[in-house]
C-alpha cells in the first residue's frame, strides 16, 4: 500500500529519469515544424518557395517593403543587403508564379545532389552574382525577382553535365530561349540572368571538377571551394564597380 503523496513522488521521479534518458539519447524534444519542413528531401527548396512567395505577396500590398529590399546599383552601395533581398521580391503574380515553378522543378534534384547547405549557399551566391551583373553590364534600373538565382540553378545543371561530357540539349534550348527572351522584352533584367547563369556554371563545373572521384567529404569540400570562389569573385567585382563609381 502507498499513500497518494508517495505515488506522486514515484511518478515524478520516473518522469525525470525518462526525461534524462531521452535527453542523453538526443531525443529531449520533438523537432519543430520548421525543422521538420527543412529536413524533408525537398525541404530547403520548399522553404525558399514559401518565404519568397510570402514576402513577394506582402510587398505587393505594402509598397514600402519593395522600396526597402529592391536592388539598384547606386543605392545598394550604401544598403548592400539589397544585393540578396531583391530575390525575395517580384513584379507581379505571373512573375512570381513562373519563377517559383522553375525553382520547384529544378531545386529538389539539386538539393539532393549537392546537400541542403551547399544548395542554399548556391542559391544565395547566384542571386548575389545576378545583382552584381546588373550595374556591371550597364543597367541603372531597379531590379526585383529571383531570376538570377533561377538561372544560377540552370548553370549548375549545365556545369555538372559538362564535366561528364553529356550536356542535355533540351536543357540548353530552354535556357537559350529564356535568356533570349530577356534581350527582346522591355523591363526584363537580362543582366541578372547572365550573371546568375555564369555563377551557377562556375559552381557546377568547378565543384564537380574539384571533387572528381573523391570521397564524400572531399567531394563536399570541392563543392564548397567552388561556391566560395564564386562568392569572392562576385564581391570583388562589386567592390571594383563601387570604387569606380565613387
Amino acid at each position: 500500500m502507498q499513500c497518494d503523496d508517495c505515488i506522486q513522488r514515484e511518478r515524478s521521479w520516473q518522469k525525470q529519469v525518462h526525461g534524462d534518458v531521452r535527453q542523453a539519447q538526443g531525443r529531449s524534444r520533438r523537432p519543430s515544424r520548421v525543422q521538420q519542413l527543412v529536413r524533408r528531401p525537398q525541404g530547403v527548396t520548399l522553404s525558399i518557395v514559401v518565404v519568397t512567395a510570402a514576402i513577394s505577396l506582402i510587398a505587393m500590398i505594402v509598397s514600402p517593403i519593395t522600396d526597402l529590399l529592391a536592388f539598384q546599383g547606386e543605392v545598394a552601395i550604401f544598403q548592400p543587403w539589397r544585393l540578396i533581398t531583391a530575390a525575395l521580391l517580384h513584379g507581379g503574380i505571373m512573375h512570381l508564379a513562373l519563377n517559383m515553378l522553375a525553382l520547384w522543378m529544378l531545386g529538389p534534384a539539386l538539393e539532393q545532389a549537392m546537400g541542403k547547405l551547399p544548395f542554399i549557399a548556391t542559391y544565395i551566391v547566384t542571386a548575389l552574382a545576378g545583382s552584381v551583373a546588373v550595374p556591371l553590364l550597364g543597367s541603372n534600373s531597379w531590379v526585383v525577382g529571383a531570376s538570377g538565382a533561377i538561372f544560377g540553378l540552370f548553370g549548375v545543371y549545365i556545369g555538372l553535365q559538362r564535366v561528364v561530357g553529356k550536356v542535355d540539349m533540351s536543357l540548353l534550348v530552354i535556357v537559350g530561349i529564356n535568356l533570349a527572351y530577356g534581350f527582346f522584352v522591355e523591363g526584363v533584367a537580362w543582366q541578372a540572368h547572365v550573371g546568375g547563369l555564369i555563377a551557377g556554371f562556375i559552381i557546377g563545373f568547378g565543384g564537380a571538377l574539384l571533387a572528381g572521384k573523391r570521397t564524400d567529404g572531399k567531394r563536399a569540400r570541392g563543392l564548397w571551394s567552388a561556391i566560395g570562389l564564386t562568392a569572392v569573385v562576385s564581391l570583388a567585382l562589386w567592390e571594383l564597380w563601387m570604387f569606380i563609381r565613387l
